[in-house]
């Protein structure tokens, strides 16, 4: 009877446990194209772990993006239609990673 009392006191706190591990990773997808007048506002909007898509077209930056949070930058995974960051307008680094857990797809 000991050990069932136990384990019913585990349950509770495994499911609270889950439940928190499910909210701290959760992440949304944006159109970063479409819903943002630029990709560092996208950045600058996004929480941790978001994930920020790309059109297939092609971005001309005029300044250094900043990443100084998790999270993903995507661009098209189309080989007809690629996405294209175009650095010719920005002297230095054209992305500037701050933080661990940032990933570059398709770009």
């Amino acid at each position: 009877m000991t050990s069932l009392r136990f384990t019913t006191l585990r349950i509770p706190a495994l499911l609270a446990t889950l439940l928190f591990c499910t909210v701290a990773s959760a992440q949304s997808v944006y159109n970063a194209a479409e819903d943002y007048s630029s990709i560092q506002a996208a950045i600058d909007a996004a929480t941790d772990n978001d994930v920020l898509d790309l059109s297939s077209d092609i971005f001309s930056l005029s300044e250094t993006l900043v990443i100084d949070k998790p999270l993903t930058l995507r661009g098209s995974s189309d080989s007809l239609n690629l996405t294209t960051i175009n650095l010719d307008g920005v002297s230095g680094y054209g992305i500037h990673i701050t933080s661990a857990g940032v990933s570059l797809e398709h770009l």
